[in-house]
């Protein structure tokens, strides 16, 4: 009894562990949202036992598990991911509109949204395009920052000069390059 529960146990930890990742900041990133300790502590003794991880991990699969044939499908992985990067994505929106919103209408203005940009930002976006400091950014500079990283070395990563997902480069002025 005590093997099973500790085996079960270790299952639950792993479910948890493989599905998230701490970030330097505390807090859980991943496809899985960790389970408040109210959630984990069944009988509310302020500690939580190796059988109440299973049992919650339990909870978790058969929440996940849709068409409740005792299997994940990477399917039900997916939607499960979805949905709970819908939620981080919504409370993210929210919070930005509360930030931007200056009016309270519920609609975010081009004024609005520029407001929110400092002068720093976009010194800081010059600065890193603008390779020859003429304070302009000729479309050689642009394709540098995209090939090189720019002057300060960063790189905007692979897919940014793709067209959206068909893995075609986009050709805008037809030269083949």
């Amino acid at each position: 009894m005590t093997r099973s529960i500790l085996i079960t146990s270790t299952a639950a930890l792993a479910i948890f562990a493989s599905a998230m990742t701490a970030s330097a900041d505390g807090k859980m990133r991943g496809h899985m949202t960790a389970p408040a300790f109210e959630e984990l502590d069944l009988n509310g003794d302020s500690q939580i036992s190796a059988d109440e991880l299973a049992a919650q991990a339990q909870v978790r699969f058969d929440k996940i598990d849709s068409n409740k044939d005792g299997k994940l499908s990477v399917e039900e992985l997916s939607a499960e991911h979805a949905a709970e990067m819908n939620k981080r994505m919504e409370k993210r929106q929210a919070k930005m509109m509360k930030k931007l919103d200056k009016d309270g209408d519920g609609l975010l203005t081009i004024e609005e949204m520029q407001a929110g940009k400092s002068d720093k930002m976009t010194k800081r976006m010059m600065s890193r395009l603008d390779e020859n400091d003429d304070g302009m950014i000729s479309k050689e500079e642009y394709d540098a920052m995209k090939s090189k990283g720019g002057k300060h070395g960063k790189k905007w990563g692979k897919g940014h000069d793709k067209d959206h997902g068909t893995g075609q480069n986009q050709d805008t002025n037809e030269d083949n390059t």
